[in-house]
């Protein structure tokens, strides 16, 4: 029990009970956070801090009323401390300061000690500058606490510059903020995919260390460079531009809201898509220059959400990971819509223009191609849209953004397809004409017998072919057979539904009439189900080359590295 040890504590050593009296004091004083019903409200570092008091016995309320506030110097990212002034329970004025402890020591000059106030050394600095290191590299947020005897009258308006200086060392509280177990994952996640992340902090820099080791994104210390604020100002442009094509681990601490500025505007020079996430107000001009500003939607304020492109509803970077991974397979899934729309087409165009290049009659009539290109088509294609994410989706580098959709393997893939679909299409109209009595040169009228069972064929292998290819596209390098034929539910429901429709199309007598199609027999049907299958092999012949020379490569790369 806390309270049960503190008062044993006075008891048995006053002085040390004393210092923890006062800086507890200054903790919950210095402080706008509140507790309404045991939640907390305002900021939760300050919330953290009004935690240590409560534990401790001291209610908020009490203190305030003992000594009430009668002016704030608030916090900013420049001075990083925050002071408010009280009146004491003997009429005399006193400040409170919060802040970093290594901003907040330079404006000492005694310390609060065994229930006396004496001198700062240099030799006490140099110890408490070590127990704040040593409190950083465990994780700990470190807060150091002061205050400052500052007259018997109160005045309406104070100012830094008078109040900040003199001060009485009092203590340091550490806090930690544990990373989300969910982090470590998310982290190691976002480096496979080639996104470089940098902690941009007002903290001190040990603790961004030891969290960034905690969570994976240090992991070598001899690549790692910790730059502060005072450091990062003395950088110029070029330089700052020279260490990020390092490709080095940087932690960037103590900055201010320029500092953030400075680097957003380094990166975006060197052609960079920069995401930058913030929650205070002072994030909000690197939020709002960055290319993508992400706010936090629990413990952001509204000028930060405002300044955003997208605000996180749970706080959490593993969100951010999980967005770019639904990017990259919406855009993908784009790619495959494009290719499937794209292949099938120049197959259709190369049926088409073939049997005319030749002499002979079209395989397939206007209202043919009309029916597979909005009765059939639409189906499948909107489901490979809603492929799931390919398993390697995180393990490629960012795309560049000058890159086109349809880059030049893509459209040379899409026309060797097409016109294997067509070539393929082509061959079983001409065999069809050929089987049914046409000889070459002959004129065959649409409305024959002839005509319209050799075009039914090629309609049925039209649709058929699509829908294997329909299976092609959900990978552009990854076989069919490792995928998975199960994995997009609804790409089968919208083969399995085209297919149904393809076959009242051409067996119910009424359509049969209104479309132009004839009743095939069981061997045709089979003859079109094998014919369409040539696609399905053709396309994973050409997936086990780029597998192949992808290794290739990547062994290549390997021995010159060794």
């Amino acid at each position: 029990d806390p309270i049960h040890d503190f008062k044993i504590l006075q008891k048995q050593s006053p002085d040390i009970a004393s210092s923890l009296e006062l800086l507890t004091r200054i903790a919950t004083l210095c402080n706008n956070a509140k507790f309404e019903h045991w939640i907390p409200l305002g900021d939760p570092t300050e919330a953290a801090l009004l935690t240590v008091g409560m534990k401790l016995g001291f209610d908020r309320e009490t203190f305030y009323t003992a000594y009430p506030r009668i002016f704030e110097l608030p916090f900013d990212s420049g001075r990083k401390m925050m002071t408010t002034i009280h009146k004491t329970a003997t009429k005399s004025i006193t400040a409170y300061t919060k802040g970093a402890p290594d901003q907040l020591l330079k404006h000492c000059t005694h310390i609060f000690q065994n229930g006396k106030n004496i001198p700062l050394t240099e030799e006490k600095k140099e110890e408490i500058v070590k127990e704040n290191e040593r409190m950083a590299l465990s994780a700990l947020r470190v807060i150091a606490f002061a205050y400052r005897e500052i007259g018997l009258m109160a005045k309406k308006t104070y100012h830094k510059e008078e109040v900040e200086k003199n001060l009485i060392f009092v203590g340091l509280m550490g806090m930690i903020d544990p990373p989300r177990s969910t982090v470590k994952e998310a982290v190691a996640l976002a480096k496979k995919a080639g996104i470089q992340i940098y902690i941009v902090t007002g903290d001190f820099g040990l603790t961004a260390k030891a969290i960034a080791q905690e969570i994976g994104l240090v992991q070598d210390e001899k690549n790692l460079k910790i730059i502060t604020g005072n450091e990062l100002e003395n950088l110029d442009t070029e330089a700052l531009k020279r260490l990020f094509k390092e490709k080095k681990e940087i932690i960037f601490a103590r900055v201010s809201p320029e500092h953030k500025l400075k680097i957003v505007n380094t990166l975006k020079e060197l052609d960079e898509i920069v995401a930058v996430t913030g929650d205070g107000v002072n994030d909000a001009p690197a939020l709002k220059r960055a290319d993508i500003g992400i706010a936090m939607g629990i413990t952001g304020c509204d000028v930060s959400r405002s300044a955003a492109d997208m605000v996180l509803a749970d706080d959490s970077f593993s969100t951010i990971v999980t967005a770019v991974k639904e990017g990259r397979t919406i855009y993908q899934n784009l790619k495959k819509f494009i290719f499937y729309m794209f292949s099938g087409n120049i197959g259709e165009l190369v049926t088409v223009f073939t049997a005319i290049a030749l002499g002979m009659p079209s395989p397939l009539t206007a209202i043919l191609i009309l029916v597979v290109n909005l009765g059939t088509d639409v189906l499948p294609a909107i489901a490979l849209s809603l492929e799931p994410s390919e398993k390697d989706v995180m393990a490629t580098p960012p795309r560049r953004p000058t890159d086109h959709i349809l880059k030049k393997n893509t459209i040379i893939r899409s026309m060797v397809n097409g016109f294997a679909m067509g070539s393929v299409e082509f061959a079983i109209f001409f065999i069809t004409l050929s089987k049914e009595s046409w000889t070459w040169g002959a004129i065959v009228p649409q409305d024959s017998g002839v005509y319209i069972k050799a075009s039914t064929m090629a309609f049925a292998l039209l649709l058929f072919i699509q829908m294997i290819n329909a299976l092609n596209c959900r990978s552009e390098k990854n076989s069919i057979f490792k995928i998975g034929f199960f994995t997009n539910k609804h790409l089968l429901g919208a083969i399995t539904l085209s297919i149904l429709t393809l076959i009242i199309f051409i067996e119910v007598p009424f359509l049969q009439k209104l479309i132009h199609t004839t009743h095939l027999s069981v061997y045709e049907w089979l003859t079109v189900v094998i014919a369409s299958f040539s696609i399905l092999i053709i396309e994973e012949v050409r997936k086990r080359f780029v597998i192949a020379s992808t290794h290739g490569a990547l062994r290549n790369a390997s021995s010159l590295r060794e």
